[in-house]
């Protein structure tokens, strides 16, 4: 009960953490909310340690644990090669790491199909609670705004509230398909989880859902019923683009003016915002900088040196100068300069390298390939393998869309459902032997297909 209920107010307050509207009235006590995430994140740490010396097991792939400490190794090289101070590094080790616990909660606490039901209801009521808040932004907070940007719901920014969006549609879309909800109900959520996109105009959302919705009818089918549910998904992505379109003229009309949204793809947003074309620190000042040009920022100011190449200029120092001059990295000044942290690309080749970069993607295939294994599971955790797996193929375009490294609601959720996937995956390969030490054994990717399996019945998680 305990762990699930730190479990729980962890996620609300990361809701929380990076809701504008909010932290401007709280003021100075604003700086206090993002601290009651990390709260609750090391308590998490804390009960999954003792957990784990309690049952001395922890259900989770030792892949992940060698790709864990290979990261977290890469991290403190970075930090020794290029000097760092410790204030810096600390702060860039909580920007990457405060979400981890919830990675491993799922590997030390097993969940019953009523605690997964649970879980995805919370989660889903965080979502839907988006829809009111955009709601009242856009009509009473900002009703003369021309711009869209600033209807983001609870998260910071309406992109990220995009994301999140669409990531809850494709796991009701894996309910579905799966028979556990009704068409009716997912007809009638759709509109909430929809209209955000729409108010905020997040252009990204075409592409993003695009390749959610196909990601999801392909791993969800095989055969002829693949085509059928391809075809589908590819009807679906283009009556949502037009509606999209349609939509974007009636609620912002100026925008663009007689450019319309269609001149934008076509002429703005190709010339500029994907460019890659400004030069140096002084024309990027000028303007927004073009994401494309970020990556190549980020590559350029550190391919001179190898070592910088391979472990870039240390977490934390390119962070917001903004924090405390203890924690404030020797290199901040790029962070407004370059405008770096636009995408998760630049941003995680300029403070981890190459190699820190390759990490990071080697990480997340390891759970999309998990989430595939997964997706052939019965009941709930079917259900999670197969729209985590949507979810995460979006990640490629995300990457390049926004930066992940500083958003707490995206990040605390993909560590979380990650962990989920990692964990259930795990345990399907052992159930049939429930003694045995299960970091030890190899995997099975064929244990997913044995009708007689059931999951591990680990003591310790219990739900609110």
């Amino acid at each position: 009960m305990f762990v699930a209920l730190v479990l729980y107010l962890t996620i609300a307050a990361a809701f929380v953490a990076d809701y504008v509207d909010l932290l401007r009235l709280l003021g100075p006590a604003a700086r206090l909310v993002p601290l009651a995430t990390e709260l609750g994140s090391g308590l998490l740490f804390v009960l999954v340690m003792l957990e784990i010396g309690r049952n001395k097991q922890l259900h989770l792939s030792p892949k992940y644990l060698l790709i864990g400490v290979l990261i977290l190794a890469h991290f403190a090289l970075g930090s020794i090669v290029n000097s760092m101070s410790s204030g810096a590094f600390l702060a860039g080790l909580r920007d990457y790491v405060k979400f981890l616990p919830l990675f491993l909660v799922p590997a030390a606490f097993n969940f019953s199909e009523k605690d997964l039901a649970r879980l995805f209801k919370f989660l889903l009521v965080m979502c839907f609670i988006q829809f009111p808040v955009c709601v009242y932004q856009r009509l009473l907070l900002y009703p003369a705004n021309p711009t869209g940007d600033v209807v983001r719901g609870t998260l910071p920014s309406g992109s990220m509230t995009t994301i999140l969006m669409v990531a809850a549609i494709v796991m009701l879309g894996a309910l579905r398909l799966r028979g556990r909800i009704s068409t009716a109900s997912l007809i009638g959520a759709l509109p909430i989880l929809l209209l955000p996109t729409f108010l905020n105009e997040t252009k990204a959302s075409i592409f993003l859902l695009g390749v959610a919705v196909i990601a999801l009818a392909w791993q969800s089918s095989s055969g002829a019923q693949r085509l059928r549910r391809l075809s589908a998904a590819g009807l679906l992505s283009i009556l949502f683009v037009a509606t999209y379109f349609v939509s974007y003229e009636v609620f912002f009309p100026e925008k663009y003016g007689d450019r319309t949204l269609v001149g934008y793809y076509s002429d703005i947003m190709l010339r500029h915002e994907y460019s890659g074309k400004i030069e140096d620190a002084e024309e990027a000042k000028a303007r927004i900088v073009p994401r494309s040009d970020t990556i190549v920022f980020s590559y350029k100011l550190i391919s001179d040196d190898f070592a910088s190449l391979a472990f870039g200029l240390g977490i934390g120092n390119v962070a917001s100068p903004k924090r405390y001059e203890l924690l404030r990295g020797a290199y901040s000044e790029y962070f407004v300069d370059y405008d770096v942290a636009r995408t998760t690309y630049g941003y995680t080749i300029l403070e981890t390298g190459i190699v820190g970069l390759v990490l990071v993607l080697v990480l997340s295939a390891m759970v999309l390939r998990d989430a595939a294994v997964l997706s052939g599971a019965p009941g709930l955790r079917g259900v999670i393998g197969l729209g985590w797996f949507a979810a995460l193929a979006m990640l490629p375009v995300i990457f390049f869309y926004k930066s992940l490294v500083h958003a707490s609601v995206p990040t605390a959720l993909l560590m979380l459902l990650s962990g989920l996937v990692a964990a259930l995956r795990f345990r399907e390969s052992f159930s049939s032997a429930p003694e045995a030490h299960p970091i030890a054994q190899p995997e099975n990717d064929r244990a997913i297909a044995a009708p007689e399996r059931q999951p591990i019945n680990v003591r310790g998680w219990s739900a609110p």
